[in-house]
């Protein structure tokens, strides 16, 4: 095996071991009801969720199962638990997100299309397609990676006490300015889309209330002009009855 190949298969196993273990959390299991379940030891079982041990086909298949996943989900050629719809699934397989994150996503899109029908997800698309979705997101991936890799150094004994302050400090640093750039984006979208909406709904409908104000004062007008007439004819009417 060359040393690229080599350096594949250990991002392989590495990738496996994270999905692995990130399962087990969602599944609620521990490493020795899974290293039970899958006949082995719980030591065999560190190795591959460290990354330090391939998985074979076999065992690939033996372990999704026990997870209720697929073998691609495991391998990342898939966003999906399990099997689901092709649309669903290509979805996930583009954007790579997962089948609950389409699923939110489309539950959240059909809750502002019940509250109003007009431009199905303009809201969730609003937020999306802007900067401060980005900054966000990167901002997340930052902090989770940064703490798996000091954990990961931690299991594997590269870490030493001087070491792991140093890198945890840098890392509280490091959140700090990116929460605060995020942060600031996501103010900036807000206020700049806060102007948007205030221009586009808000002005038209100010108009249309000015408007329909001033019709129900002319019509109040109208209606006091003409209860004061009916009067003012009643009056006169037994003014010369009386006469």
């Amino acid at each position: 095996m060359t040393p690229k190949q080599k350096e594949t298969q250990k991002v392989t196993n590495e990738f496996i071991g994270e999905r692995i273990q990130d399962l087990l959390t969602k599944r609620n299991l521990t490493h020795d009801s899974l290293a039970k379940i899958l006949n082995i030891d719980r030591a065999s079982l560190t190795r591959y969720i460290l990354g330090q041990r391939s998985v074979n086909p076999s065992f690939l298949i033996q372990i999704s199962k026990a997870l209720d996943c697929t073998p691609d989900y495991l391998l990342g050629f898939s966003q999906t638990l399990n099997s689901t719809t092709p649309e669903i699934q290509d979805i996930c397989d583009y954007t790579g997100l997962t089948e609950k994150s389409v699923e939110n996503l489309h539950d959240l899109t059909n809750l502002f299309d019940a509250v109003s029908p007009f431009n199905p997800g303009e809201t969730v698309n609003l937020f999306l397609e802007s900067g401060a979705f980005n900054h966000i997101c990167f901002w997340l991936h930052e902090k989770i990676r940064t703490i798996k890799d000091i954990c990961l150094q931690i299991e594997k004994g590269e870490e030493n006490d001087e070491g792991l302050v140093s890198d945890y400090n840098e890392m509280l640093n490091r959140f700090e300015l990116l929460e605060y750039r995020a942060h600031k984006c996501f103010s900036a979208f807000v206020a700049n889309h806060n102007e948007k909406i205030v221009e586009k709904y808000q002005k038209p409908l100010e108009k249309k209330y000015d408007k329909a104000q001033r019709k129900f004062f002319e019509d109040m007008d109208k209606a006091d002009q003409a209860f004061f007439a009916a009067m003012h004819t009643k009056e006169g009417k037994k003014d010369g009855d009386s006469e």
